[in-house]
């Protein structure tokens, strides 16, 4: 059995995620929501990432 190391736990590949993830977020959400909303849904989105391929590696 291979043993792999799980490409969401690796500190620089979450750091780009998550850098993406706020950087759409921002990009495509209206100016009305405010940081906190930007954050939580940042956070549920990486998080939803991390558990649908985080196995895939």
């Amino acid at each position: 059995m291979k043993n792999f190391i799980n490409t969401f736990d690796k500190h620089e590949t979450k750091a780009s995620l998550v850098v993406t993830i706020r950087d759409m977020l921002w990009q495509e959400l209206p100016e009305s929501y405010p940081d906190e909303s930007i954050t939580y849904y940042r956070d549920a989105v990486f998080n939803y990432i991390s558990q649908r391929y985080g196995g895939m590696a």
